[in-house]
């Protein structure tokens, strides 16, 4: 039962599109003397967000009682609205999720910052996204390339073929620019993205004239764009090269000599993969107005039978957000084409960019051929399968080491002779080491703001990129119930005996923490409390100093330099860390 509960408060959340990449563990389960059974449960949840794995409990908790779950129709109701209520708290974009999964194969701790911005990794190797917006992508660039008629003055600027347009604030006006760039035209939204209001292939007056206003109920902006012929691909830029390109292909129906293009929509939509929701990879085919507007361009209709393997459009727009479909094409880039890329990413200053071309072949020069960049993308989406790759690819080369700075637990009361001796090694080799009690946080000596207890202390620290490595003191029972911001540590001392009332804190602290820790438990052997909590611990205690006498009065300064040295000599070896001093540790 209580695998059970833990396996649904992760499905959940999985369901509403939270980003929920663990179960949980079942630390204790005992028996109690009336025959039920009392269980111990470590919950996982987004950090920054425990509502969301509290609103599933408590779902849990009521529903798996005998008589609730009786009622199928009132359970069906429920998880609908409690799912409804999750989805509110999800990313709000495709790329998010994405990154968050890769973080997760990878081994890269994450954490929610605001709204949809996350820090990928710990202290002086964290970086910060939203959606592919990084720390580093400039704001006048991702301003530039969001406003359209800006965007093609940027690139007719740096000698890249951008397509003549002009904005239009009436429907008059529209079909005035349209008549005077010569059809067919584009209209669009000037400050959107995702292919947002766009109709492209306008041969009339009449249709410019309804996709303006229906690009105006989307922005005040609307832009007329003269419109160029040719396959429309997508060149992914990132660090300055070229790393995907993908051909777009508009939502359409393929014939097959037999069924009519009603029929071939619904097999088409058969596919599980596409759908309405917003996480479908891709979209539902509807014969909307704009669809039975190009069947009649085509001279059809809904009963029309197109022979084998004539293709019927049903969308202006290649989008995948719009019905169409995307296929890899990294093969056939013209060298000219990759560095046309490249060049635009380069102009607006973009680290990680879309580029949408127009080219008749994108294994011809752009020079020879002709080509026009429609749109260049700050916030390029990848979620599409041949994509997908991409996350983990981009995020292991954004974040060094994995995200991952040593991180040290001492549990008990260290005192301040102990402290000094730690921090005074560790900055031997990097400057920035950060200590989190229930007292707040400091850094080098100097106080970090105001926190409440060691959690929230020991989670601005991971924050701060200042931070080379921590040092998380659990001298309360506050952790019990917060749990770490760490996933995983490096060391773990049991320095002194913790008592709270009659139950010893400094076992519970143990029992709770030491299963995340890298390497043996460092027990201080001249406190005989502190060796007999750790007694039980199944994995491997090591007391420091080995020799050292319980029952005799300690030397306080060597006693210290012993257990400073036994928690920080060799801390590369632990884990995926790597020595403090090491380049790759302080790259940025």
């Amino acid at each position: 039962m209580a695998h059970s509960v833990l396996n649904w408060i992760a499905t959940l959340q999985l369901e509403a599109g939270l980003p929920m990449l663990a179960h949980g563990q079942l630390r204790q389960a005992l028996q109690q003397p009336d025959g039920s059974w009392r269980s111990s449960l470590l919950v996982p949840h987004l950090p920054g967000l425990p509502r969301s794995a509290k609103l599933a409990l408590d779902w849990m908790a009521h529903w798996i009682q005998p008589k609730a779950s009786d009622n199928l129709a009132a359970l069906r109701d429920s998880v609908d609205e409690l799912v409804a209520g999750l989805h509110a708290l999800a990313p709000r974009d495709k790329n998010t999720i994405h990154f968050l999964r890769a973080a997760n194969e990878s081994g890269i701790p994450w954490d929610p910052v605001a709204g949809n911005c996350h820090q990928f990794g710990w202290g002086m190797s964290s970086r910060r996204m939203e959606s592919t917006y990084t720390d580093q992508t400039p704001v006048l660039g991702a301003k530039l390339a969001r406003q359209k008629h800006h965007a093609a003055v940027v690139l007719r600027r740096a000698g890249l073929p951008a397509p003549p347009h002009a904005l239009a604030k009436s429907a008059d006006e529209a079909v005035h620019i349209a008549a005077q760039l010569g059809y067919p035209v584009v209209v669009k939204p000037a400050d959107k993205d995702g292919g947002v209001g766009v109709a492209a292939g306008l041969k009339t007056e009449t249709a410019v004239r309804h996709a303006f206003e229906d690009a105006r109920k989307i922005s005040s902006l609307v832009l007329v764009e003269k419109h160029f012929v040719g396959k429309d691909f997508r060149l992914l830029v990132f660090d300055r090269k070229l790393v995907w390109t993908i051909q777009r292909q508009p939502g359409g129906v393929t014939g097959d000599g037999e069924r009519t293009i009603e029929q071939l929509i619904e097999r088409v939509n058969s596919d599980p993969r596409r759908g309405s929701a917003r996480g479908a990879a891709l979209k539902t085919l509807v014969l909307d107005d704009e669809a039975l507007e190009l069947l009649e361009e085509q001279a059809m209709d809904t009963q029309s039978v197109p022979v084998q393997g004539e293709f019927v459009r049903l969308r202006r727009a290649a989008n995948v957000a719009m019905g169409g479909i995307s296929m890899a094409d990294n093969d056939h880039v013209h060298p000219d084409n990759q560095q046309l890329a490249e060049q635009a990413a380069q102009a607006f200053g973009l680290d990680i960019a879309g580029i949408d071309l127009l080219i008749p072949d994108i294994g011809r020069s752009w020079r020879e051929s002709g080509a026009a960049i429609c749109e260049v993308n700050g916030q390029p989406q990848f979620g599409t399968s041949t994509q997908q790759h991409l996350h983990g690819e981009i995020l292991r080369s954004l974040v060094p080491n994995l995200g991952r700075i040593p991180v040290l637990v001492v549990v008990g009361e260290p005192d301040a002779e102990l402290l000094r001796q730690i921090t005074q090694r560790l900055r031997q080799r990097s400057a920035g080491i950060g200590i989190a009690t229930s007292m707040g946080a400091t850094m080098d000596g100097n106080a970090m703001g105001q926190h409440s207890h060691v959690y929230l202390a020991a989670r601005a620290l991971l924050s701060n990129k200042d931070v080379a490595a921590l040092i998380i003191v659990l001298n309360d029972a506050s952790a019990l119930s917060t749990g770490l911001p760490v996933d995983r540590f490096d060391r773990m001392l049991v320095t002194t005996h913790l008592m709270a009332g009659r139950t010893s804190l400094t076992k519970a602290l143990v029992d709770m923490f030491s299963p995340n820790c890298l390497s043996p438990v460092l027990v201080n052997g001249a406190d005989a409390r502190c060796v007999e909590s750790c007694a039980h611990v199944i994995r491997q205690t090591m007391v420091v100093p080995p020799n050292a006498d319980p029952t005799a009065t300690a030397d306080a300064t060597s006693n210290a330099q012993a257990l400073a040295a036994a928690l920080t000599d060799g801390l590369h070896a632990a884990g995926s860390m790597l020595p403090l001093d090491s380049p790759d540790c302080t790259h940025v």
